[in-house]
């Protein structure tokens, strides 16, 4: 699929907009650093997530993935469940989800847009109001690879 750069402007503006308010409501907020498989290179990125109770939650996670000559965005929305293990700090989690991958070699001229399905496995280590994490994600998007990522949640 092919879209224009003001397409995707809008899309991002009105995803900023539409979260702005509900912010301070979120569950957790969070930075990561990834490595992308599929595409041999890192990337940084931000999440969200929103408790939906009984140990599920919604999030949303932006990567920018660092490559020469191109850019290329992820963006994924998925649910997670937190494995109910009765443990005091440690948190195991598991999910799925589905989301696009923004792929541009000309640099927001004209962009192919897949979308993309994942799963993923995760643990944390709760310490007051930070979470540090890592996860791993099984992504297909035409080929199923993994996507290794660090991050702290706040």
């Amino acid at each position: 699929m092919r879209v224009t750069r003001r397409w995707l402007g809008g899309v991002a503006l009105l995803g900023l907009v539409s979260a702005s308010p509900a912010a301070a409501e979120l569950q957790w907020l969070g930075v990561h650093g990834s490595y992308y498989e599929l595409y041999d290179r890192g990337a940084i990125g931000v999440n969200a997530r929103e408790e939906l109770g009984h140990n599920l939650s919604g999030g949303l996670r932006i990567d920018y993935v660092f490559r020469n000559g191109t850019v290329t965005w992820c963006v994924d929305a998925d649910a997670q469940y937190d494995l109910p293990l009765n443990l005091k700090r440690p948190l195991f989690w598991v999910g799925g989800g589905g989301g696009i991958a923004h792929d541009d070699p000309n640099v927001l001229r004209r962009a192919d847009v897949r979308p993309t399905a994942s799963a993923f496995v995760g643990a944390g280590y709760k310490t007051g109001p930070l979470l540090p994490y890592v996860e791993v994600r099984l992504r297909s998007q035409e080929n199923a690879r993994l996507i290794f990522s660090m991050g702290l949640r706040f």
